[in-house]
């Protein structure tokens, strides 16, 4: 894949002229929620690389419903 990569730092999103979009952090809670089911996974002996993809699964999920939190997310929510 002849690609350069780059960290996502403020000073390389300047240097290239990238929205600042990659910036936003993630909430404490969306963190400790992840920490949770990475200790899960961990302990149902997954991979680690199974872990890393399902945990940046999980994030995107919950960055999409942020303003919810995800004990409050319904079958609902989702499908609509």
């Amino acid at each position: 894949m002849k690609v350069w990569h780059l960290p996502a730092t403020e000073e390389n999103l300047k240097r290239f002229k990238l929205d600042e979009f990659d910036l936003i952090t993630t909430p404490a809670e969306v963190v400790l929620q992840i920490k949770d089911f990475k200790n899960f996974l961990m302990s149902k002996r997954y991979s680690l690389s199974t872990i890393k993809t399902y945990s940046e699964a999980l994030r995107s999920f919950l960055m999409f419903f942020n303003p919810k939190p995800a004990n409050e997310l319904t079958n609902a929510d989702v499908i609509t």
